[in-house]
């Protein structure tokens, strides 16, 4: 993140620079000018069309993380349901294996109620074929009334006791019955919920293999857009050396130019008596009040905590403070310039122009004359504070403001 909010800085004093320097391009020609201009808007052209492929790039990695998110939910809800199909399996083959032990108890009921039935179907034939009068000879036989009454009590109690034994057998039956009953449906209500649920986590599935794909056509598209983004990207860099170039040679038609005047002109340009040149050391600040609180080269980045390279000052003051032209001038440009906000640029004479930076109201126009003192726009803030910015150019070469600012 460092790495690119320092990129962009220096991209914005590449702009800045591009600026300054097509704001000598008012003494060229105007097809000179023109050429420049179409680079420019070409320029432009590039820049919105990268900004919209960066946009469709936030988008896309925004779609991705929320895919990668749901993948991970869907991820989650995939263990646990797994976890719930195991353990439903796990209770449908324990209630099996109970619902098995509990036939074979039946099948030994079964068996006892047989045996009952058929020991009592062998005493009741036996009987037949003998006839009640074995019954009544044992009953009558008996030696004594007491014995008799014994015999009667003991033929009611045989009689009585594999009556209940039938009925108890039957009892345990019947219950093992209801028993098994109430466990195959219950194994059943559990096999029908772990078909729901088999069916719920091959949905599951086929939901996290869709996402998948979507995630796999957005990481596409996302490569697409990376690789048309570079290929603009370099395109500006391109139009920005082309246009940097123009200035350059047209820059160096103008001091061919300048080289080609009159020594008496040349003179009284470089002469430290006349003009801004005769101004250095007695310049009057941008601003009334303000300390400075980053100088002219190299600098830290007092957020960044990078080494920058300053092309000018920055000077301390609360925002919305009054900005002065430093001496009489043109008003070259008026920009808006990312890294810098709103600029100024002023040309004076003997080639030279001074830039104001970070400023929250502009109040002069492009082509108005300025004078030295006269309010032209409002201070503002960058990410470093509430600043002026300030540089100060002889034609293409940067000049330390300090050494031409008037000492406080």
């Amino acid at each position: 993140m460092e790495r690119e909010e320092l990129n962009e800085i220096m991209k914005s004093k590449l702009i800045l620079i591009l600026i300054i320097f097509t704001s000598f391009l008012f003494l060229y020609p105007q097809s000179e000018k023109d050429q420049i201009q179409k680079r420019k808007n070409e320029l432009e052209k590039l820049k919105k069309q990268i900004r919209e492929y960066e946009n469709k790039l936030n988008e896309i990695e925004k779609k991705e993380k929320s895919t990668l998110e749901t993948i991970d939910k869907y991820d989650k809800k995939g263990i646990l349901l797994n976890q719930l199909i195991n353990r439903i399996s796990d209770e449908i083959e324990y209630q099996e294996i109970a619902a098995k032990k509990i036939e074979e108890e039946l099948k030994l009921a079964n068996l006892q109620l047989e045996y009952l039935k058929n020991d009592y179907a062998k005493y009741v034939v036996s009987m037949y074929k003998r006839g009640r009068t074995r019954d009544l000879e044992l009953i009558f036989s008996s030696n004594s009334l007491n014995q008799m009454y014994i015999r009667l009590e003991y033929l009611k109690r045989f009689t009585e006791n594999r009556m209940r034994e039938v009925k108890k057998i039957k009892e345990q039956k019947d219950a093992i019955d209801l028993k098994i009953l109430e466990l195959k449906e219950r194994i059943e209500e559990k096999k029908l919920l772990l078909e729901d649920k088999k069916d719920e986590e091959a949905n599951l599935k086929k939901l996290i293999e869709k996402k998948k794909s979507t995630l796999t056509l957005l990481k596409k598209d996302q490569q697409n857009l990376k690789r048309e983004l570079d290929r603009k990207n370099k395109a500006a860099k391109e139009i920005e050396r082309t246009i940097a170039r123009l200035i350059e040679e047209e820059i160096k038609i103008k001091e061919e130019l300048a080289r080609k005047k009159s020594k008496p002109d040349i003179a009284k340009e470089k002469s430290p008596k006349s003009g801004f040149f005769a101004k250095k050391g007695n310049l009057i600040w941008p601003v009334q009040k303000g300390k400075i609180v980053t100088h002219f080269g190299n600098s830290m980045h007092p957020t960044l905590k990078t080494v920058t390279l300053n092309y000018g000052i920055d000077i301390e003051v609360p925002q919305g403070t009054n900005v002065r032209a430093v001496a009489d001038g043109e008003v070259s440009v008026v920009y808006f310039v990312a890294g810098y906000g709103n600029v100024v640029i002023i040309s004076h004479m003997d080639g030279f122009r001074t830039v104001y930076a970070h400023l929250s109201q502009i109040l002069v126009k492009e082509g108005s004359l300025v004078k030295e003192g006269q309010v032209i726009a409002k201070s503002g803030e960058s990410i470093s504070g509430e600043i002026l910015h300030f540089q100060i150019w002889k034609n293409r070469e940067q000049q330390d403001p300090e050494l031409w600012l008037a000492s406080k």
